[in-house]
């Protein structure tokens, strides 16, 4: 019916908050950086949170011409072990297209509970604070403007392997030094970031 479809396609346009972190569309291409949403398979290193790339996939075409995807080739990014199944490059591994229980939050406020065939990955190209703990990164841009807390603030930062790959997008706002009062180490701390933050906005001045 003309209803089932036009819900079907609001569903596919929901961002992948509103669907269990389960997308309805997922666009590819090679060289994706991808997070896994699911353990897959933890002989192979492949669990919640791994990170990789894209390397190629099948699919097929509906009838209506959507396309579905049936596999998905991912290499793993420093996994713990290095590892090869057989007929596939070092670290490289086959993510399946499986039925997915998803609740959808519908713009009417409506929730409603589908069998979404897709396999459980998203985008890497940014993560929140809280999914990046535990993480470093050789190159770490961070956005300090949604940070709910100097905690939050010393977490994105911390992050980082080097000073010099640390690039701060945002400038470091008035809560966070009112937040330090009263505490030498905090007050420390951010005087440290701010001439961080300086120090990145300079760079980024000169580059561009």
């Amino acid at each position: 019916s003309v209803d089932g479809v036009q819900m079907q396609e609001t569903n596919w346009r929901l961002p992948p908050c509103l669907t269990d972190q389960v997308p309805g569309v997922l666009s590819l291409c090679l060289g994706m950086p991808i997070i896994l949403k699911i353990n897959e398979a933890t002989a192979l290193c492949a669990t919640n949170g791994a990170e990789g790339v894209v390397v190629g996939w099948d699919c097929h075409t509906l009838p209506s011409g959507q396309k579905v995807l049936e596999t998905l080739f991912v290499r793993l990014k420093d996994p713990p072990r290095n590892m090869q199944l057989p007929g596939l490059p070092v670290n490289v591994i086959p993510m399946t297209n499986n039925p997915i229980p998803v609740d959808c939050e519908l713009p009417t406020d409506i929730t409603v509970r589908v069998s979404r065939h897709q396999i459980n990955v998203l985008p890497d190209f940014a993560i929140t604070v809280h999914a990046s703990q535990g993480r470093t990164r050789a190159f770490n841009p961070v956005d300090l403007r949604y940070c709910q807390g100097h905690q939050s603030v010393y977490t994105a930062l911390s992050r980082s392997s080097s000073f010099a790959g640390t690039l701060i997008f945002s400038r470091i706002f008035v809560f966070s030094v009112a937040a330090a009062e009263g505490s030498r180490s905090l007050t420390a701390d951010f005087s440290a970031a701010r001439f961080l933050c300086a120090r990145s906005f300079s760079l980024l001045a000169n580059i561009l």
